[in-house]
């Protein structure tokens, strides 16, 4: 069976099993009080919006410092890059103390 096909299956499965006839229940609508509703940030809407508010300032944030670095700053590190690996190969993975001219 695929995957699509299983899920169906599977929700139907699931349906079947909760049904009021199933189970004896009678339907009913029920309201969730305000002490019943789930005390977890993963369960909780104003948590899930703030990380996508939070998400696009950062990259927004991110794009506008990144627009205002010289092309000559990017440049210099793109050129610098072969000497700074074989620094980086002579100190055996430690870290290297240079700018980014030399």
């Amino acid at each position: 069976m695929s995957h699509p096909a299983l899920r169906k299956r599977s929700l139907e499965l699931l349906l079947i099993g909760l049904s009021p006839r199933k189970t004896g229940a009678s339907p009913t609508c029920q309201t969730i009080r305000a002490s019943e509703w789930p005390n977890s940030p993963d369960l909780n809407v104003d948590f899930f919006v703030w990380a996508m508010l939070e998400e696009k300032a950062l990259r927004k944030s991110m794009e506008n410092a990144l627009s205002e670095i010289p092309r000559g700053h990017v440049r210099a590190a793109v050129k610098a890059y072969p000497k700074r690996l074989k620094a980086v190969i002579r100190a055996k993975g430690g870290h290297i103390e240079r700018s980014l001219g030399d």
